[in-house]
């Protein structure tokens, strides 16, 4: 059986993995996107930065916007949006709780909570 020297090996030089890192980051693109999310971050200042950043990197800048009063997400509230005119049908801008709750209950969301309907019910208005 062979025996190796681990100590024998060489790693790579501090600067060959700077120029490994750089390349990857470049190819990716990483630099402008975090660039963006940072300069966002600090000068929107998002109710829930997290959820900020989240949205930022799986929809784009433009949907990961929100609001100023309830911090929902630009890409969110469109969702809402369509829930809510579907249930207006008589087109009178405003819905029931009951009808959102059994709406969002029959057609996708049954996991969430009376707690949770609220929240989104009450942090929902449409413009």
């Amino acid at each position: 059986m062979k025996v190796r020297d681990v100590d024998k090996l060489d790693p790579l030089p501090d600067g060959m993995l700077k120029k490994i890192d750089a390349e990857y980051l470049e190819k990716q693109q990483i630099q402008p996107m975090f660039g963006g999310l940072v300069t966002n971050l600090v000068t929107l200042k998002p109710m829930d930065p997290i959820q900020y950043m989240i949205d930022y990197v799986q929809y784009g800048a433009e949907y990961a916007v929100q609001d100023g009063k309830t911090g929902l997400p630009e890409h969110r509230r469109t969702k809402l949006m369509d829930v809510f005119n579907v249930l207006d049908s008589s087109q009178a801008g405003k819905i029931s709780y009951e009808n959102f709750s059994s709406y969002v209950k029959k057609y996708g969301a049954p996991t969430l909570t009376e707690e949770d309907l609220g929240s989104i019910f009450t942090d929902f208005q449409p413009r």
